[in-house]
């Protein structure tokens, strides 16, 4: 901005100029300049600088301030660059890491859910494997019993009549039923026979199992019982210590008490012994 100057001082060259000639005055500090200092700022290295530092809607204020305010400036705006930097550079940091934490989060829970299916599937298959064989049971032994009752009855019937047994095709096929399932009741039989050994193998190792954790308890609470043990044993060392050293520490005292009070005594019989003599020797006139 252009004003008439009182004191025709320029604040940079400090060279007096003449009344009536312009200068120019910074907006920041307000210190005034003559044109000639006013045009080498302008083409300074710092004006080129904060120029290009500076966004482009604020290069009208690089325009109207000093060198001085310049380097403040230039500075200022560096030292924000690099904060706003580093600001940036924590909030990414701080992004990716959210981004990392909810993906880990997002794999575990797929991993859990994943794992309580396989869970639920294999529930549901072994539910149905048992729910099919304990049909086939039923099944099996509705179709012997039927087989008995059929047999019988067939041969009720024969004997009522007098009739031949062995020509008897309906008995001949209720016995070769009675046959079948009398096989299917031998596979039957095995299949539980299998199933129960394989029971009592699973009884016995939670058994193995049972006991081999009662016996680990004994062996931890052994342990604990050991440690206590020597951490009282520890204790009652340290307090023994602790005693002879006090004990120690009394007689030193009592025996540093003892020699300053036959040093002292001494002392008070020496000084005695100056005062008896001082008062025998003549006094001189």
């Amino acid at each position: 901005m252009m004003i008439n100057n009182q004191d025709n001082i320029c604040s940079r060259c400090h060279i007096h100029t003449k009344l009536l000639e312009t200068f120019k005055k910074c907006s920041r500090c307000s210190t005034k300049h003559c044109n000639q200092c006013w045009s080498e700022l302008q083409i300074s290295d710092d004006y080129k600088i904060l120029i290009d530092i500076l966004p482009k809607t604020h290069n009208s204020i690089a325009k109207r301030i000093c060198s001085t305010c310049r380097k403040v400036l230039v500075q200022n705006t560096l030292e924000n660059s690099k904060v706003k930097k580093q600001v940036q550079q924590d909030d990414d940091y701080q992004l990716a890491l959210a981004l990392a934490l909810s993906k880990n989060e997002a794999d575990e829970k797929r991993k859990q859910k994943r794992k309580l299916d396989e869970d639920t599937h294999i529930q549901k298959f072994n539910l149905i494997e048992k729910k099919q064989f304990n049909d086939n049971h039923e099944n099996l032994l509705d179709k012997t019993t039927e087989a008995i009752e059929r047999f019988m009855n067939r041969a009720k019937s024969n004997y009522q009549r007098n009739r031949d047994v062995i020509g008897d095709t309906a008995l001949l096929s209720a016995f070769i039923s009675l046959q079948t399932c009398a096989t299917d009741l031998e596979q039957l039989k095995y299949d539980l026979d299998h199933q129960r050994q394989h029971f009592e193998t699973l009884q016995e190792k939670l058994t193995a199992l049972r006991d081999a954790r009662e016996a680990l308890n004994i062996l931890r609470y052994e342990h604990h019982q050991k440690q206590r043990q020597e951490q009282e044993h520890l204790e009652q060392q340290r307090r023994v210590l602790m005693i002879q050293k006090v004990a120690d520490l009394r007689q030193f005292k009592h025996t540093q008490i003892a020699n300053f009070q036959e040093n002292y005594f001494q002392h008070l019989l020496d000084e005695e012994h100056k005062m008896k003599e001082l008062f025998k020797k003549p006094k001189i006139l």
